[in-house]
């Protein structure tokens, strides 16, 4: 969580910095599965919002280029905290692009 530090003498305070609250936030074209993703600074940036509604608009996870040996901590901590949105109640659509529209083709048991 992004944080303010303030030194006294030999002292350090930490103090939350307050999350910015923003009415709808639209993230397209991520490309999580992908080396040129940049997930790191995704969430970082998550972090420090506070969104009412968010819309995932297309190319969130790249099927096309997708490798399964190829999904680190950070593609996963971007999908962590958008479900953690999902939990607390904060409204999250989702709209396929043509890199992920096969992720919505399957049914329950993975079958296209």
């Amino acid at each position: 969580m992004p944080c303010t530090v303030i030194t006294l003498d030999k002292f350090q305070i930490f103090m939350k910095t307050p999350k910015r609250k923003i009415d709808v936030l639209v993230v397209s074209d991520v490309h999580l599965g992908t080396y040129g993703c940049h997930a790191k600074e995704l969430h970082q940036y998550l972090k420090s919002i506070e969104p009412k509604k968010v819309i995932l608009n297309g190319d969130i996870i790249d099927i096309w280029q997708f490798n399964k040996r190829y999904w680190p901590k950070s593609h996963m901590k971007v999908i962590k905290h958008i479900l953690g949105w999902v939990s607390k109640g904060i409204k999250v659509y989702y709209i396929t692009g043509n890199h992920d529209e096969m992720l919505f083709c399957m049914d329950v048991n993975g079958q296209f």
